[in-house]
């Protein structure tokens, strides 16, 4: 779950642009829309077990750039715990 409260809002693209845009992550995806203020998005990934689906791509997501800008961003994640993450 994302949801910002503050600042530049979560952009995200379709999952049939999820392929291409990975390969290009240096550069911004045509097919980036943003999330508004106080959206609350739930993003299921590519490894989700309910899917039903494993070669689904997934969303691909990314904080907005603010470096630099002076711009600051209050942003809640959660996200369901996996096995393999060390804390």
């Amino acid at each position: 779950m994302v949801t910002t409260y503050r600042g530049p809002s979560t952009e995200w693209v379709p999952p049939v642009f999820s392929k291409e845009t990975l390969k290009q992550r240096q550069s911004d995806s045509k097919h980036a829309q943003s999330l508004s203020q106080y959206d609350v998005a739930l993003f299921k990934g590519c490894g989700y077990e309910d899917s039903g689906r494993r070669d689904h791509p997934g969303i691909v997501h990314r904080s907005p750039q603010t470096e630099g800008t002076g711009i600051h961003r209050l942003v809640l994640i959660l996200d369901i715990p996996q096995e393999d993450w060390h804390f």
